[in-house]
Order: C-alpha cells, then structure tokens, then sequence
C-alpha cells in the first residue's frame, strides 16, 4: 500500500508534491493560513486555492466539513508517506518554521496549541523552545488529568534532558513537575517524577527526572 501510494505522490508535478509534503509537516489536519503562510516565508507564491483544489480531485485531501478553513489527509497512510519522502534537513526546517507560524500568528488561542508548538520545536531540534513547551504541555495535561498524554509529553521531555548535550535547554523557572494517576496500567505503581537542580559555572538548571 505504502508503494502505491508513493507511485501516486511520484506521478504529482512539483508544485503539488510540494503542498502535498509541506501539509504533511502541519499534521494530519491542517489550517489554510498556517499553510499560505509557510508558503510565504519559503518564498514560494505559487496560487495556493488551485493546488489544493487539484489535491482534492487526486483525493489526496478534503476539506475539514468540522472547522472552516481546514483540510484533512483523507488517508493518515499518505501524510505518512509524503511526509517521510522529505529529507532530514528539510523537515527540520519546515518543522521550525511551522512552529514559528503558530507562535506569531495563533497567539490568542495559544494555550490550545502547546502540544502541537512542542510537537514540531522537538522535530526541528530546537531544543531550548522543545524543553519549554514540552513543559508548559506536560503541566496543562496533568491538570487535566490527562495522564496519559501527560506521561508522552513528560517521556519526551526526558529523552532530552538525559542528554547531555540538551542540558542549556533548561530554564531557571521550569514548571514543576509532578504526576499522579490510579491507571497503573499504563504507569508502573512505584513512578515518580521529581525536581532537582543541576548546577554549572554558568547557570543553574531545573530538571524533572523518572525514576521507577
């Protein structure tokens, strides 16, 4: 399945291979003005409507009948796969520039988009504003009692400060971070997530660590 949809992709003229793949980098759903806007700033001003119209009659993508001004990957096997016919490189790139659109353009509704912000600054590898809004997404899921998501956001945010190289992406005001939760299903009973300080010449880091 994977080949034939990738024989499909192949067969797209280069204008929509690129929509197609920089769509992809959004997300399964994806917002018309995050889109227009990441054309903007690649310098690509190719007439958006007409590429999407095209992806659409192709099925590739459909509009989001839920939010206005959205579309959808009809299939997540295609964004999957236009997604990974992307080079590293440039999926770091995209991934920055895409969380720089949401910060600079989304900031009234902020709050709701943490997970996404978190999302593509640790794909880019940006690894101070990775840190911070895997932080700020970790805390709002645990107030939330969304412990699972909590839990993937609090994972990811270890598999970064275990590295050494990772540990100027800490700030001074890190939230605190704490989890608890009765679904031992889903989190050994003896999980604990505590806070300490890791002292440099230069700064002084708050970290949360795992420990089972």
């Amino acid at each position: 399945l994977n080949k034939l949809v990738l024989s499909r992709i192949d067969q797209l003229d280069d204008k929509l291979k690129h929509i197609l793949q920089r769509a992809s980098v959004i997300g399964r759903h994806f917002h018309y003005h995050t889109l227009q806007t990441l054309q903007q700033k690649l310098n690509d001003h190719v007439p958006l409507d007409h590429l999407l119209a095209e992806l659409i009659s192709h099925n590739f993508i459909q509009p989001n009948p839920i939010e206005k001004d959205t579309y959808v990957f009809r299939h997540v096997i295609t964004q999957e796969v236009a997604y990974n016919t992307i080079l590293f490189s440039n999926k770091k790139i995209l991934h920055s520039l895409i969380a720089e659109i949401i910060e600079e353009n989304y900031t009234e509704n902020k709050s709701d988009l943490l997970y996404e912000l978190a999302y593509h600054y640790d794909k880019a590898e940006n690894y101070n504003k990775a840190v911070h809004y895997l932080g700020i997404a970790a805390e709002k899921a645990k107030e939330e009692y969304n412990n699972e998501v909590a839990l993937n956001q609090f994972k990811r945010l270890l598999k970064h400060i275990e590295n050494a190289n990772y540990f100027g992406a800490i700030s001074n005001n890190f939230p605190s971070c704490y989890l608890t939760t009765s679904n031992y299903q889903t989190m050994p009973k003896m999980a604990l997530i505590s806070k300490y300080s890791y002292k440099s010449s230069s700064s002084k880091f708050s970290q949360c660590i795992y420990r089972f």
